[in-house]
């Protein structure tokens, strides 16, 4: 909204309107992958046939995997991942995970570092030109 305001206001509205038809177009298209993973019909009910195999390939396509990609071997195991988790194989992977999250908790409850931050790097770029 204040992107939107700061437009107007500068005299490009048409560069607001493109904006907006932009979102909008992104909206739909986005929306329409929600309402496919969220508003189909189950493809089976847990009973008493309900196992952690069935779970994963009702569960897989939701989380973003694949019951190929998920395959077992025949000791139950992931056939693709050894017994040492990837958290220890790969520690820079979860150092930046936590980094990243810590940011998006800390920046989403306290904004205005990144707003000031924002309007610094906006003043710097119109003393430019």
């Amino acid at each position: 909204f204040q992107l939107i305001h700061a437009l107007v206001n500068g005299d490009y509205t048409w560069l607001a309107i493109v904006l907006v038809l932009g979102s909008m177009i992104s909206l739909g298209y986005y929306l329409r992958v929600v309402a496919s993973i969220w508003m189909r019909a189950p493809t089976a009910s847990p009973g008493p046939g309900y196992t952690a195999e069935s779970a994963r390939r009702i569960l897989a396509p939701i989380a973003g995997g694949s019951p190929e990609a998920d395959a077992l071997d025949a000791d139950g195991a992931p056939a693709t991942v050894s017994s040492v988790s990837i958290s220890s194989r790969f520690p820079e992977v979860t150092l930046v995970a936590l980094v990243f999250g810590a940011a998006c908790i800390v920046f989403g409850v306290f904004p205005s570092p990144l707003f000031n931050l924002a309007a610094h790097a906006g003043q710097a770029i119109g003393g430019l030109f």
